[in-house]
């Protein structure tokens, strides 16, 4: 992955933090064979890596999507139709970031999941829920304009100061005002 791309990786990851917060359950809308990601954030302290256990199931049969421990995924814990198509980015967690990457979406996919976060300090776990829900926009069944809308006012004010924190120290003086 280029420089670049971990860029832009981490803005996405940055903006699905903002947007998380406060919501008990997150509604992704994902295009099928597209990529999804599906956000997990949790508190931050500081922590061992040894001591995180991050664990994604699909919320009603607990079947398990993706698993991480002991510094490492372990794919043997996965159910056979998730291997290969799922990722976290281990660079995040000490962002309090435990997004999960599912590859090539399937009407399948369409389901709740839950991210359990956990470290083994005994005191810190965390739970978060996400409905994914994959759609075909290639058939008659295209998104209707209520949720394309739905989609384009997901949390714009974090997009637009997450946008602002991203630019030149020079520019954001503009906007406030300010220059040196």
């Amino acid at each position: 992955m280029s420089r670049q791309d971990n860029a832009s990786v981490s803005f996405i990851l940055s903006i699905l933090a903002v947007c998380q917060c406060g919501a008990s359950a997150l509604e992704i809308i994902a295009d099928k064979k597209q990529n999804a990601l599906l956000p997990c954030i949790f508190a931050v302290d500081q922590f061992n890596m040894k001591e995180l256990v991050i664990t994604w199931q699909l919320t009603l049969n607990r079947i398990v999507v993706h698993s991480f421990f002991d510094e490492s995924d372990h794919p043997e814990y996965q159910n056979k139709r998730y291997k290969g198509r799922t990722h976290l980015f281990p660079k995040e967690f000490n962002n309090g970031n435990a997004t999960l990457f599912l590859k090539e979406v399937e009407d399948l996919d369409s389901t709740n999941y839950t991210c359990f976060v956990h470290i083994d300090d005994g005191k810190d776990k965390y739970t978060k829920h996400v409905n994914l829900k994959v759609v075909d926009s290639s058939t008659d069944e295209k998104m209707d304009k209520n949720t394309r809308l739905r989609i384009a006012l997901v949390c714009p004010a974090a997009i637009l100061l997450l946008y602002y924190l991203h630019l030149p120290k020079k520019t954001k003086g503009k906007y406030l005002g300010i220059y040196s």
